[in-house]
Order: C-alpha cells, then structure tokens, then sequence
C-alpha cells in the first residue's frame, strides 16, 4: 500500500488547495488532493487527498502545495466528516 486517502483540515486563513494540487513527502511527490471546499458548519477548509500511507495517521500534518508554489500544512482528520455524537443537534 504506497497511498492511502485521507481527510485533512486547514486553519483559518490559509490559502485553499484544488483539486491535483500535491501532496508532498519530503522533496517527493505522494499524492495529490481530490477535493477540497470550506465548511462552514467547521469554519475551516476540509478536503480528501491521497497521501502516502506513512502520511495517514490522524494529526499527521502533510504538505500540500497550492497556487503559486506555497506550500500549507494540512492536518489529517479521521473519517468521515460528520457529528458522532450529534452536537450539533444542540446549537
């Protein structure tokens, strides 16, 4: 298994990934983002991306270059993206 697909966030502000944006290992290439949007229910950005499979453990940060070569710090996130517990049933 050399790439695994993943969920990640991004904090506030950064800038958002597209879909075939890189995902990076070092100077490597491991993968690439397959979808990415803002949430508002999280207020961040969310999105999927195949990363290597030592990139895909939760809390894990992966690279991801985006427009104009800067590079953002994702954070991978355990799947899927919903409300377990219901909590936001009580906002």
């Amino acid at each position: 298994l050399k790439r695994k697909l993943v969920g990640f966030t991004l904090p506030r502000g950064s800038a958002q990934p597209l879909e075939g944006h890189l995902v990076l290992n070092g100077p490597d290439i491991s993968g690439n983002v397959t979808s990415c949007e803002y949430s508002g229910t999280l207020d961040q950005i969310i999105g999927l991306a195949y990363a290597g499979a030592d990139q895909a453990e939760p809390g894990s940060l992966i690279p991801i270059r985006v427009e104009g070569g800067q590079v953002v710090q994702a954070t991978v996130v355990q799947l899927p993206f919903f409300d377990p517990d219901n909590k936001r049933q009580e906002l």
